[in-house]
């Protein structure tokens, strides 16, 4: 498999887990009702991992690019 064809298919398999996990804490948001909710937004933890998680990605994607662009 060419470079090209599996950033494709990383990126594609990325995208699908995304949609999924979105769909599944949506539905299982719905399903709980109108209990009591927390505030996520102050706890650090969370805002660091949705800040380095997507950042980790991108680099995972964006590293063979690199090496390819440089080695030539």
């Amino acid at each position: 498999m060419d470079l090209p064809s599996a950033l494709m298919l990383a990126s594609l398999l990325l995208f699908l887990a995304s949609v999924v996990t979105l769909l599944w804490v949506t539905w299982r948001h719905h399903r709980l009702g109108q209990q009591t909710q927390t505030n996520f937004h102050a706890r650090l933890s969370v805002e660091m991992a949705w800040t380095l998680v997507p950042a980790v990605i991108v680099l995972a994607l964006v590293w063979p690019i690199a090496q390819a662009f440089w080695s030539r």
